[in-house]
């Protein structure tokens, strides 16, 4: 494997646990504020220190809005999200417009090359996973391994 191969991969990591990491804080967040949480990502081509996703009220997380790592070197992120809007609910679930238990999808990758990381919540239970695709790029692909970045 390449330098530059290595270091996308850590990008993509580091990107993928940053915005798991405060999902999760968010999610258990809302049943303490007792209101839902309006979490929004941000798509399309991303770079350091822009808003890749936010949540409404502000005291849902600390901080309110989790930015693009800032990488040593440059690079950007390409983001997807199905969908790109969603809340958790006081009784820690997830919804959408519409749709009471969705499950939602997010997937971002370095430069547009492998490797792509995705992050799974299902609707239901609330439950948060991280997967990984190492040979896609593409952010309309999605992840074929679970729970191991």
């Amino acid at each position: 494997m390449t330098f530059s191969a290595v270091l996308r991969r850590e990008r993509a990591n580091a990107i993928a646990s940053a915005l798991a990491g405060w999902l999760d804080q968010t999610s258990r967040s809302a049943p303490n504020v007792g209101q839902t949480c309006t979490v929004t990502i941000s798509t399309g081509q991303l770079s350091a220190g822009d808003v890749l996703a936010s949540v409404t009220p502000a005291g849902c997380a600390q901080p309110a809005t989790l930015t693009v790592p800032d990488f040593s070197g440059g690079g950007t992120a390409r983001v997807a999200a199905t969908p790109d809007t969603f809340f958790f609910t006081p009784r820690a679930t997830i919804a959408t417009a519409g749709n009471a238990n969705p499950d939602v999808l997010l997937r971002m990758s370095v430069a547009d090359q492998p490797p792509l990381r995705c992050i799974r919540l299902t609707g239901a239970l609330g439950i948060l996973e991280i997967g990984r695709n190492t040979s896609a790029s593409s952010t309309r692909a999605t992840c074929d391994q679970w729970n191991d970045i």
